[in-house]
């Protein structure tokens, strides 16, 4: 799942974190949106938990999209499951 979002000065990917079923938070910037990338459990639909989220701290969202695992998704995460 991807949140293009202006959060000001919130830390976004730690309160994304912090909802049930996502399971990690890769943060990127472009021209001062953050790009959220986040990794959900499997059939976790959290959406709705990121836009609330999202309206009760007053971002500016621009893109809420969700996004399957693709095969090599699933093989880059059982092969490298147990680096640090």
């Amino acid at each position: 799942m991807t949140l293009e979002a202006k959060v000001g000065a919130d830390d976004a990917a730690t309160e994304l974190k912090k909802i049930t079923g996502v399971r990690d938070v890769v943060e990127t910037e472009d021209n001062g949106w953050k790009i959220l990338s986040l990794r959900v459990e499997s059939g976790a639909d959290v959406r709705p938990e990121v836009f609330r989220l999202a309206r009760d701290r007053h971002w500016e969202v621009r893109e809420l999209t969700a996004r399957r695992a693709t095969l090599e998704d699933v093989f880059v995460e059982i092969t490298h499951s147990d680096e640090t």
